[in-house]
């Protein structure tokens, strides 16, 4: 009796009509054509039935387990066993950190212990101290935490906290903080890990371009990268960007990460390792590393700046309500720092900025029921900060620039 078959298609499984008229055509080749009707109004028929949906049951499992083989298909757990085969792994959630400054108002001296849990009040978050220290009288002394529970968690600045832990001094140490927080992340989502995976096709690869490029972006920290060659034997490129100064036969990699230490090394060891012998490195951040055999090399790549924009405009048809969204809007496409104290990475590196996207983005922001509410977007200025920003045009920055901006850089008049 038919059931599913693998061929050049792929996997190809029965609808329950098809079971059912194949158990149909098997009976009645058994038992003869005058066996009872095999339709819902008879007992045989009825099993048939009940038979047709439990092999459907069964096909659509043995399915499962077929696209599960597959990046498309293949989800959660499943996912995770696939991608490991490529050497990937799902990025896992990460805590939120604060620094906060803690003040003995007391008359003795204060041990704040390690694990210290104190709470954010507008959140509700619960943060935990990094590691333990003494507060003299009178002292103010900043200390390093991190959120109990994993995930972005916005912590603005001055924000107002309250102690969990009781410790002796408890009563008398305030909390604050001068600076934002750091939001965490959330656990890498299927449909990010696809597109990483996707990403990072070329990781087999050592040093080309595009293995040079997935190497560094598959590490964790890094936002963006490119990668750019001299193959030639003159001083600078001017294609695919103009880098006057890439010296003949190098390589140059422009990365948006963090700019701790151990994120520069884990990016120099990237391209150490990857790297083709002989090709030098080019950027303005130096970093040694230190091979197997314990000699020292420096390998240099360029930490992308961010480049602040500032933007104003006339927002037609009484907008003055979407003003948030619409900023918040602009801030998504540019990248920057939302309302919500939110960081997001929008163009990246080298971008473009275009008038056009601009306005797609403030009219896409004042929709109601699925329709812009905004009538039209005048006097659309967009520019470099500082300065009132004066520029109409397409505005390109350098190969090693990314743009940001946020809510005092947009300018709205309604």
């Amino acid at each position: 009796m038919p059931g599913p078959t693998y061929g050049p298609s792929g996997l190809q499984i029965q609808t329950a009509t098809e079971v059912q008229a194949d158990l149909a055509a098997y009976l009645q080749t058994q038992f003869g054509t005058t066996i009872q009707a095999l339709n819902g109004s008879t007992v045989i028929g009825q099993l048939v039935s009940a038979l047709a949906q439990i092999l459907v049951a069964h096909q659509e499992g043995i399915d499962g387990v077929y696209q599960s083989l597959h990046l498309d298909g293949a989800a959660g757990v499943n996912l995770d066993r696939l991608v490991l085969l490529l050497g990937l792994s799902r990025n896992s959630a990460t805590a939120s950190t604060v620094t906060v400054q803690l003040t003995n108002n007391g008359g003795a001296l204060v041990t704040v212990p390690q694990g210290a849990v104190f709470q954010h009040l507008a959140t509700g978050a619960l943060f935990a101290i990094d590691a333990s220290a003494n507060i003299g009288v009178g002292a103010t002394v900043s200390f390093a935490a991190h959120s109990v529970e994993l995930g972005p968690i916005a912590i603005p600045m001055a924000s107002t906290w309250a102690w969990v832990t009781s410790y002796a001094g408890s009563v008398t140490t305030a909390i604050a903080n001068a600076a934002a927080g750091q939001q965490g992340t959330n656990q890498e989502t299927d449909a990010e890990l696809r597109a990483r995976v996707l990403e990072s096709s070329q990781l087999p690869g050592v040093g080309t371009v595009g293995a040079l490029r997935a190497g560094i972006a598959d590490l964790n920290g890094v936002t963006a990268v490119d990668v750019y060659e001299n193959t030639s034997n003159l001083v600078g490129i001017t294609s695919p960007v103009s880098i006057p100064l890439l010296p003949p036969h190098s390589f140059v990699a422009a990365v948006v990460a963090p700019a701790s230490p151990t994120m520069q090394q884990a990016i120099a060891r990237q391209i150490y390792t990857q790297k083709p012998a002989g090709i030098a490195t080019y950027g303005d951040t130096a970093v040694n590393v230190v091979d197997d055999e314990g000699f020292t090399h420096v390998i240099r790549y360029e930490a992308a700046a961010a480049t602040t924009i500032v933007i104003a405009a006339t927002v037609n048809g009484g907008m003055a309500a979407f003003s948030t969204a619409i900023k918040d809007a602009l801030i998504t496409l540019i990248g920057g720092t939302l309302s919500t104290g939110q960081t997001v990475f929008g163009l990246g590196v080298g971008s473009t900025l275009v008038g056009s996207a601009l306005e797609c983005a403030i009219y896409d922001a004042t929709k109601i029921n699925g329709k812009s509410a905004c009538t039209g977007v005048t006097g659309l200025v967009f520019d470099v900060a500082p300065g009132p920003p004066v520029n109409t045009a397409n505005l390109t920055l350098p190969w090693n620039e990314y743009p940001i901006t946020g809510i005092a850089n947009i300018t709205l008049t309604f």
